[in-house]
Formats: C-alpha cells, sequence, structure tokens
C-alpha cells in the first residue's frame, strides 16, 4: 500500500462483490481525519451504478481493523476542528449505511474507539475469536462523536454494546456474539469472511424495502417479529463461497 494513498485502503473484486481492505502500510489503523474523508469519497463511488453486489471491510493483516481517529490531533483541535472531525466521521458511517448494496464489516483483532464504531456501520458484523472491541475515550476525556451509541445491534435485549460504549469497557468476541452484535463469529479469519459472503449473497437478494427495513430496525428498537423474520431469512443456509 502506498502510504500516500489518503484513503489508506485496497479494493479486492470478489465475485460479484468487493473487499475494501483497510491498510495504510502501517500496523495499525488510525481513522486520521484526511483518511476518513477519503474513504467517503471512496464509498461514493461505489455507490455509483453498477456497483458491487455486496461490500465486505475489513483491517489490516496485523489484527487492525480500526484504532479510530488519532489521540496527538484530537489533542490539538479547536472545539470547531473538533466538531468538523465529528461531522466528518459521521458523514463516511451515515454514507456506508445508506449503500445501495449490503454491507459487511469483519474484524479480526481490535476495533477501537472510531473503529468500532465504523464496524457497527455496516449491516452485519463478523469478528474471530481473537476479536474485541473498545471505545476507550470516556477514560481520555471524550466521547464518541460518530453515532456508534445509536448503532448497537439489538440493543434492547442486553445492554452489554452500551456497556462497552458508555463504561469503556473491552467486549471479546463471544461477549459481543452474546450481546446480539455479531451476525458470524468465526475462529479465523478466512472461515469468518466465507461465512460473512453467504450471508451477504443472501441479503443481496432482498428487495430495497426489505433491506431498508432492516436497517431501520436493526439502529432503532426492535419490533420484535419483524425482525426475526428478517433475521430468519437472511440465515437461510446457502453453499461457502470460495473467496
Amino acid at each position: 500500500m502506498a502510504r500516500d494513498d489518503p484513503a489508506g485502503a485496497r479494493l479486492r473484486r470478489c465475485g460479484p462483490g468487493i473487499r475494501l481492505v483497510l491498510d495504510d502500510g502501517t500496523r495499525v489503523n488510525v481513522l486520521r481525519e484526511e483518511r476518513v474523508a477519503a474513504l467517503a469519497e471512496l464509498v461514493d463511488r461505489l455507490a455509483q451504478p453498477g456497483g458491487p453486489r455486496w461490500l465486505i471491510i475489513e483491517g489490516n493483516r496485523h489484527g487492525s481493523f480500526a484504532a479510530g481517529a488519532d489521540l496527538r490531533q484530537i489533542g490539538s483541535l479547536s472545539p470547531l476542528a473538533a466538531r468538523r472531525l465529528a461531522r466528518t466521521g459521521r458523514d463516511l458511517l451515515d454514507r456506508l449505511a445508506s449503500l445501495p448494496c449490503p454491507v459487511g464489516c469483519l474484524v479480526d483483532g481490535h476495533a477501537v474507539g472510531g473503529g468500532f464504531d465504523l464496524a457497527l456501520a455496516g449491516d452485519v458484523l463478523a469478528a474471530t475469536d481473537r476479536s474485541w472491541f473498545a471505545h476507550p475515550g470516556l477514560e481520555r476525556g471524550f466521547f464518541t462523536g460518530w453515532g456508534g451509541t445509536s448503532r448497537v445491534p439489538l440493543a434492547g435485549r442486553r445492554r452489554t454494546g452500551h456497556d462497552a460504549l458508555l463504561a469503556a469497557r473491552r467486549l471479546r468476541a463471544d461477549a459481543a456474539e452474546r450481546a446480539g452484535m455479531l451476525a458470524v463469529r468465526a475462529p479465523d479469519r478466512d472461515r469468518a469472511r466465507r461465512r460473512l459472503r453467504r450471508l451477504l449473497d443472501r441479503l443481496a437478494r432482498w428487495p430495497a424495502p426489505a433491506l431498508d427495513a432492516w436497517r431501520r430496525l436493526r439502529w432503532g428498537t426492535p419490533t420484535g417479529p419483524l425482525l426475526e423474520a428478517l433475521w430468519r431469512l437472511a440465515r437461510v443456509d446457502t453453499p461457502e463461497p470460495r473467496c
């Protein structure tokens, strides 16, 4: 990955879909403001007619999905600049949330701070057994401005996801699965990716109103039977893809 790529991402065609690999050549994927803005422009291009059937976002080979904003950058921001950074992050997540194709996020390692918010912005979240999630901002005197608290899946059933955001607790993959945050948990990255792609292939067959309903229910208050019916429809067994 060239370090002068502002988005710090690679696009890989995978059958009818695309894998967006966050990798700027460093060990930890830090979401600096300029990188977030470039990622938003990249997502806009994927939303054009003829775009992918589905999108998977994943981290680098070092186990970093994303580690949020640059703390040194945050520490130097004026109040107006901090507000701009929050808007830039929310803009990226909102664009992902409105893509016409289903979006899956695959975490194999850590998703921290704004990276946790980003992982929650997809339609489905997959993680390997070694993965963990955290939003430690409160320990440093600031709170997420990217909208993660409104995107904790199925938060009405258990408070574990909100606790991770509001109490700065580290959330391991097994706890995230029990809390209803994960659609897929697997021992390793390849198996998690295959299962995630199978699920996205299924979601891509839904009519647009059904996908919109899924998104509204997932990020709002679950309404029981409809949410359960949509989830059963998404999980109907299909052959495992090879990608």
